[in-house]
């Protein structure tokens, strides 16, 4: 899921940034009658703000607070054995992450 975001930095070695990304979801349904898995493809959005540690000059430690909107996957929008009994789905979520990383 690509992003783009504007940090400023707060401390030395803390970066405190917004941030805009956006991808595509798959949304994934089991039909009861047919035993079947049907999947539709829709995009989504999120913002989040993020604070952004360097703990050495090759780690960090990242953690992130948000929120993600999809639209919506109708019955209509699936494929696969038994579509038609697919039911609406979409994600309006808040989103929390913490990640670490390395820069190579």
């Amino acid at each position: 899921m690509p992003e783009i975001g504007w940090g400023v930095p707060i401390a030395p070695g803390f970066v405190v940034s917004a941030n805009v990304g956006g991808g595509w979801l798959q949304a994934n349904q089991v039909i009861a009658s047919t035993d079947a898995v049907v999947r539709a493809y829709n995009g989504h959005l999120f913002a989040s703000a993020r604070v952004q540690t360097f703990l050495t000059t090759w780690f960090y430690l990242t953690a992130d607070v948000g929120y993600v909107y999809s639209g919506t996957a109708d019955p209509i929008d699936f494929d696969g054995n038994g579509a038609g009994e697919a039911k609406s789905m979409s994600i309006r979520s808040p989103l929390a992450r913490v990640y670490a990383g390395f820069d190579i």
